[in-house]
């Protein structure tokens, strides 16, 4: 059977497409995504009104007023119809796919033998399979890996078409996404790149008086992709919120606050035994590219530091700075291996070994998303986050009216699977602010139990609480005479004394 596969498939076409499969399979993950409740809720709400943007918060009994940009209105509107019709199998392949295509097109960036782009673009998905998944995060990636693709191709042709096509990935970007501004921050730093080649070039032959072989971009293409920029730029505002859309950005990016106290926007610190994995991807990269720094281009080494610096600013960022370590891998790969890897996958016995891993990697990662893909049960209590799903069952079944405190974690969740209830706080909001209130900052000030907590419950007239069943709120208000309604082993409900 494998001499007959072998002898009418190529050994190179078995092996790029066993390691493709396996970047699919890490990136096939149970839903885990707190936010993403909302994202489906929000999608069914634009459908239901004719793709009309709401103009205030719909889902928050807090902050009603503040003025909402759902800057992820089209992937919002995909995800609803997606798990409409397909459910969460039908996600979860749509987004490992996604994944999967983004490191593989950012691998692809760099001219090399297919083996050495699929071992690359390998090499960093699985790096990042820990922080991919049904979430629209990835799709930042794939256009990440696209734009690396166009500059790239640019490079090694000023003269090529290609960088025309920018304007048209920042309109779709946009809209999708916005995580855009990265994308617009990247073309910023290629424009600084080549500057700064112009620049060192210029030194160093007033320095020597002789020309040093780097190759640039010439002024006048320079030139170009300024205006392709200007062009960019002005395509984001083709978005429902023009020029807003920034504002809500600006104020994620700048809020210093949630890098303090959301776990994904955490730096990714020595004193964390997870961060041990990504500090030693750094230390192999570094030490290989000191070994084939001949082999290496400026530009994307200058863009490869900025974002290893901004990768370790936080979690969230680690696959950004993955991405852009993927040309360097087809680099090294090239360097390290050079043509033996070819012959290497020539080899029966390699090629019979990708595929029992390949098998082995499919039952196991099948086996376990299938468990959580099952159902909204399912997912709610097998997924690597679990849900209070059996509470938010008792609540439909035993309706309570007033204003609801819940958990953080849980907004998503309850916006989507309790739609009749406004929730006091959500995945949405930790950097909003509006008329000098910080519902984020209020809600910590009560889960920590500060002075005021009291007051914040006042101000707010919270007839009852959804929250976590060891919160030490649930403690306090229970000895505050709160009764409790219902408990489980993750959440409990009580309702505020008369």
């Amino acid at each position: 059977m494998m001499k007959k596969i072998f002898s009418v498939i190529k050994p190179r076409y078995i092996f790029i497409l066993g390691c493709l499969l396996l970047i699919f399979l890490a990136a096939l993950k149970t839903p885990y995504d707190p936010d993403m409740g909302w994202h489906f809720q929000n999608g069914q709400y634009l459908l239901t009104h004719q793709l009309k943007v709401p103009k205030t918060d719909i889902y928050t009994y807090t902050m009603p007023d503040y003025p909402l940009i759902m800057h992820e209105w089209i992937t919002d509107i995909l995800m609803h119809i997606i798990y409409k019709f397909l459910g969460f199998w039908g996600l979860g392949i749509i987004f490992a796919g996604i994944t999967t295509a983004a490191f593989y097109i950012a691998a692809k960036s760099v001219r090399a033998k297919p083996e050495y782009q699929i071992i690359a673009s390998l090499i960093g998905a699985l790096a990042s399979f820990s922080m991919v998944g049904i979430r629209p995060q990835v799709i930042t990636l794939l256009f990440l890996g696209i734009l690396l693709y166009i500059l790239h191709r640019f490079m090694e042709n000023p003269q090529s078409k290609i960088i025309y096509w920018l304007p048209l990935l920042f309109l779709v970007w946009v809209n999708l996404h916005g995580g855009f501004v990265i994308g617009l921050f990247v073309l910023f730093l290629f424009l600084a790149a080549e500057l700064l080649k112009i620049i060192f070039q210029k030194i160093y032959q007033s320095v020597k008086s002789h020309d040093y072989k780097l190759k640039v971009i010439w002024p006048k293409d320079w030139l170009k992709v300024i205006y392709i920029t200007i062009l960019s730029v002005i395509a984001t505002l083709i978005n429902p919120y023009f020029w807003r859309i920034y504002k809500e950005i600006y104020a994620t990016m700048s809020d210093t606050n949630l890098r303090a106290t959301i776990t994904e926007w955490l730096p990714v610190s020595v004193k964390s035994s997870q961060s041990y994995f990504f500090l030693i991807y750094l230390v192999l990269i570094v030490i290989l590219g000191i070994l084939f720094y001949k082999k290496l281009k400026f530009t994307p080494v200058f863009m490869f530091i900025v974002f290893a610096y901004i990768g370790f600013t936080a979690w969230r960022n680690m696959p950004l700075f993955v991405i852009f370590s993927i040309p360097l891998w087809v680099y090294f790969a090239r360097g390290l291996v050079g043509e033996t890897l070819s012959k290497l996958l020539t080899s029966k016995l390699a090629l019979v070994l990708l595929l029992l891993a390949l098998f082995i990697s499919a039952y196991q990662q099948l086996k376990t998303v299938s468990k959580s893909y099952a159902s909204v049960e399912a997912m709610s209590k097998y997924s690597d986050y679990q849900y209070p799903y059996d509470a938010v069952q008792y609540l439909k079944a035993h309706p309570l009216s007033g204003n609801m405190l819940n958990m953080y974690n849980t907004g998503g969740y309850l916006i989507w699977q309790l739609p009749e209830y406004k929730v006091f706080i959500d995945g949405r909001m930790p950097s909003w602010k509006y008329n000098d209130q910080s519902v984020m900052l209020e809600f910590q000030d009560l889960v920590n139990l500060k002075n005021n907590w009291p007051d914040i419950l006042d101000k707010y007239k919270v007839d009852w609480a959804f929250i976590d069943r060891r919160a030490s709120l649930a403690v306090v208000l229970i000895n505050a005479g709160w009764k409790n309604i219902y408990q489980d082993d993750l959440a409990v409900i009580l309702v505020k004394p008369n």
